[in-house]
């Protein structure tokens, strides 16, 4: 008689427990002795609300999603910083009455500031936000003069954007609880073993043709993490 076999699941590493979950879940839900079999669904109802659960939490424990956005936007405004500064450099040394007096002007707006792209960004943040509110409103004059507003307006962009995506970033780590993933990893552990404990008590009773499908795909998958997540690398018992 056909049976699904046991495995410790509370043991697999939080990556492993989630693909494995799914991937029962993802079968159960396409099966037609699973999917839409009455006498199942009170425990695929439960697997589904406790995986769901465990999908939202297990998002959150992954490396933060804003991180690298964070790191490409604070990049993108120290180039364009960097490049506004070259650019009033290279005006400065024009032969020009007009161009020459303007580049002369931010230079000291600039020096002023003493912006390093490469302090800590938050500070950062504050000095380029002020600064990009003088360049504006005290020097609009000057940057008209030297073409300079898609440059500033670059920097601007990345500026306002890194400090949206750290709000955002902040708000996600209130979302954050601890234990969470935890707790959601034993109602769906409790769930996966109702719906298989279920499926083994119908194949008795109405036959394991029916079932074997579902049974087989379960076991291979049983097997292939446990010959990956679960056995001893070296001299030990196996999880059987």
């Amino acid at each position: 008689m056909k049976k699904i076999k046991p495995i410790t699941a509370e043991k697999l590493n939080k990556g492993a427990h989630f693909s494995f979950m799914h991937a029962v879940l993802q079968r159960a839900r396409t099966d037609e002795a699973i999917a839409g079999n009455a006498a199942l669904a009170p425990q695929m109802a439960k697997f589904e609300t406790s995986f769901a659960r465990e999908d939202k939490y297990f998002v959150i424990s992954r490396k933060n999603s804003y991180t690298d956005k964070l790191n490409t936007l604070d990049t993108n405004r120290g180039r364009a910083y960097m490049a506004f500064k070259g650019l009033v450099a290279a005006y400065a040394k024009v032969p020009d009455d007009v161009m020459r007096p303007a580049a002369l002007v931010l230079q000291r707006l600039i020096g002023n500031y003493r912006i390093n792209v490469r302090m800590q960004r938050e500070s950062e943040t504050a000095d380029m936000t002020n600064f990009i509110d003088d360049a504006e409103r005290k020097y609009a004059a000057q940057i008209q003069t030297l073409h300079l507003e898609p440059v500033l307006q670059v920097m601007k962009t990345a500026n306002n954007d890194y400090m949206a995506t750290r709000i955002n970033r902040t708000e996600e780590q209130m979302t954050r609880q601890p234990g969470a993933l935890n707790a959601a990893r034993a109602e769906t552990d409790a769930a996966y073993r109702s719906l298989t404990a279920m499926v083994d008590a119908l194949a008795v009773v109405e036959g394991e043709q029916r079932y074997a499908g579902f049974i087989d795909y379960v076991n291979t998958l049983i097997r292939e993490y446990k010959d990956n997540f679960l056995r001893p690398r070296r001299n030990g018992s196996q999880d059987e």
